[in-house]
Parts: structure tokens; C-alpha cells; sequence
């Protein structure tokens, strides 16, 4: 018996390589998202020579970036523009900056210990006020800090979070624990409501929460009732972000700072690209 083995076509693959010409302490596909009050998206980054901040208009015409404290768990900006950065480990401070990323000014009453404490403040949020909230999450609380770097109230939250987001016109925070659960938490300490909900999320500026699991866009009442879902095409998403009418989805891509969708539809508007070069190459 003879077998006879058919001749299978050779195939090239095309290797590629991105090579990114953003500054050296930027690094595009694991930075952090956030979508500041004024309208631009805040990207932070960190490496062993510190933070770095990149402030992008939505439309992707716009770009500065800036040296920042290291350690940063995320950036964001006021109305204003006035720019703050969460900042752990020996810092421990909400820093805020000024348009052109010169620090002016820290609000360090955030926990500081050896065995807990190294890793706060976990998050800062911008309010509609113009003031910030940073969250020192060991001592179960958040401080809120005007835009001169001082404490103007502080609110106990009902347990230790990892995540949360700020709706002043509903005076709510709304709160991420350890257990997964997403808790709607008022200025008075109070829980209004409980939601399992899994996946990236954001909250507007009217106190809709907005949560991505898979490509499921899913939207909550700021009473925590569901209000529908859209399907979103996108994977990999890291971050989310929310103004007017668009939607704001950060990836873990090494070429892509950012993609632009219409908030009603899902429909994708534009992909605003990371300086780079794309060098490829056929391999057989």
C-alpha cells in the first residue's frame, strides 16, 4: 500500500513590530484611562524613572504629555483643567498640577503603613464642582480636596473599597469592595442600593453607570435599576469613560491610545492611534 502525501502550499506570515514613538516613560497598551471633567482623556503611566501624564482632546487633534509623581493609580482634571494624580507608596498624596504638568500643590492625609496603607490613595475623581476626591480606602473614607490641595470634608464609606467613581448631583459615591459588589454610597455614609456588576465601568455626569463585561454595554439608573444594554464590538478593554454623547473605550493595545464611540448607539466614531511605527516583515 502506498500513501501519497498532497503538497501543501507554503504560507508567509507577516511579523510585525510596534515601535512606539511616545515619550520612553509611556508605555500605550497598559496605561491608564480617565476621562477629565474638561473634556480631554488622561492617560497615566509609570516605570522605574516615574509617572508620566498624557493629556489627549477626544478627537485626537490635541496631545501633551508631562512628567508626574510616580506611582500613580490614575490622572484626571477639573473643568478647569487644573490636573490631579492619585499617587501610592511613599508619596500617599492626591497631586495636582497645572495645565502645562507643573506640580503646584498635595493633599498627603492619606494612610501610610508598612503592612497596609502602601497602595493609597487607590483612585482621584474629578467632581462638577471643580473639587476632587481621593479615595483612602484602609481608613474607609474620601476625602474631598478643592483644587489649592486642601481638605474641604472628608465622608466615611461603609468599608474598605478598591474603586469608585462621584456623582455630586446626586451626592453619591459609587463604590467597588473586594467582594465585587458596586454599591451606591451617599455623601452621608448611607448604602442606597447594591448591584453585582462585573466588568470596566464609569458613572456621568447625571449619575448613570455604565458597565462593560465582554461586549455587552450594560446601563444603570442612579438608583441602581437597569436600564438596557447595547452590544459593543471591542475586546481587551481596560478602561471606559464617558462625555456628552460619547464613549470612550481605552484597550490594551500598543498602537491604539483610545476609541471614540457614540454613547447611544455603540456606533464607533474614531480610533485615535499612539505615535508609533509599524515595521513588518514576511517570515515563511
Amino acid at each position: 500500500m502506498v500513501f501519497l502525501a498532497a503538497a501543501l502550499p507554503v504560507q508567509a506570515v507577516r511579523l510585525e513590530q510596534i515601535v512606539s514613538r511616545e515619550d520612553p516613560k509611556f508605555h500605550c497598551a497598559d496605561a491608564r484611562m480617565t476621562v477629565g471633567r474638561d473634556g480631554n482623556v488622561y492617560l497615566s503611566s509609570n516605570d522605574q524613572h516615574g509617572g508620566y501624564i498624557l493629556r489627549v482632546s477626544r478627537d485626537g487633534s490635541q496631545k501633551l504629555g508631562g512628567d508626574a509623581v510616580y506611582m500613580m493609580a490614575n490622572a484626571t482634571a477639573n473643568a478647569a483643567g487644573v490636573i490631579a494624580s492619585a499617587n501610592a507608596h511613599f508619596n500617599h498624596a492626591v497631586n495636582l498640577y497645572d495645565a502645562n504638568f507643573k506640580q503646584f500643590a498635595a493633599c498627603s492625609e492619606f494612610l501610610v503603613g508598612d503592612k497596609e496603607g502602601w497602595d493609597a490613595p487607590a483612585r482621584v475623581e474629578a467632581g462638577a464642582s471643580g473639587d476632587f476626591y481621593g479615595l483612602d480606602q484602609h481608613r474607609q473614607r474620601i476625602l474631598r480636596i478643592n483644587a489649592t490641595g486642601k481638605i474641604v470634608q472628608v465622608s466615611k464609606t461603609p468599608e474598605q473599597s478598591v474603586d469608585f467613581r462621584v456623582c455630586e448631583a446626586t451626592q453619591l459615591f459609587y463604590l467597588r469592595g473586594r467582594d465585587g459588589v458596586l454599591r451606591g454610597v451617599g455623601f452621608d455614609g448611607q448604602v442606597k442600593w447594591e448591584q453585582k456588576i462585573s466588568g470596566v465601568w464609569t458613572v456621568d455626569d447625571a449619575g448613570t453607570l455604565y458597565a462593560l463585561a465582554g461586549e455587552m454595554l450594560k446601563k444603570y439608573g442612579p438608583t441602581g435599576e437597569a436600564q438596557g444594554e447595547i452590544k459593543l464590538p471591542v475586546s481587551a478593554v481596560t478602561a471606559i469613560g464617558v462625555f456628552g454623547d460619547e464613549f470612550v473605550v481605552k484597550r490594551a493595545d500598543p498602537a491604539e491610545l483610545f476609541q471614540v464611540h457614540e454613547l447611544a448607539t455603540g456606533q464607533l466614531k474614531r480610533v485615535v492611534p499612539s505615535a508609533h511605527e509599524q515595521i513588518g516583515r514576511a517570515h515563511v
